[in-house]
């Protein structure tokens, strides 16, 4: 039997699970390891297909409400930190050295990052992640990175 972690809801569209037209509700969903690790990229499935690959052929509709659940909880989460980290954006460096630790990161291997506004963070640069999500905003490298 296949494992997926369900990480969020789609639009509306056809399920790459079974190639139906999905009117209702998709959730995007990928496959996981023995290890519970991501393997491949993110596919948009009906909740009905979701249901029946997790429950073994059931499509109960508590099963569908619990897929529905954790897509939901997995876009809250996203949003709670896009915010977290957008929280970090300020107009002065010694703001963005404040907001950088009071997400208790170490300082060293970060640096400060402006975009086209002038606005700075402090970019965590061991955080793939991190460099990534601000990166994407138009935010670059500013300073070096701090050694120690």
């Amino acid at each position: 039997m296949a494992t997926f972690k369900v990480i969020g809801m789609a639009e509306e569209g056809t399920c790459e699970h079974c190639g139906a037209n999905c009117p209702r509700r998709r959730v995007l969903v990928v496959m996981t390891d023995a290890d519970g690790n991501a393997c491949g990229d993110a596919q948009s499935w009906g909740v009905i297909c979701a249901s029946k690959v997790r429950s073994g052929g059931t499509t109960s509709a508590r099963s569908q409400s619990r897929i529905i659940s954790e897509a939901e909880s997995a876009d809250f989460s996203r949003e709670r930190m896009i915010e977290a980290k957008m929280s970090r954006i300020t107009d002065n460096a010694s703001m963005a050295n404040y907001r950088f630790m009071r997400t208790r990161r170490e300082i060293i291997g970060s640096y400060f990052a402006t975009d086209a506004a002038g606005m700075i963070v402090r970019v965590d640069a061991t955080d793939a992640e991190d460099v990534e999500f601000f990166a994407s905003r138009g935010f670059v490298q500013s300073s070096d990175s701090v050694e120690s």
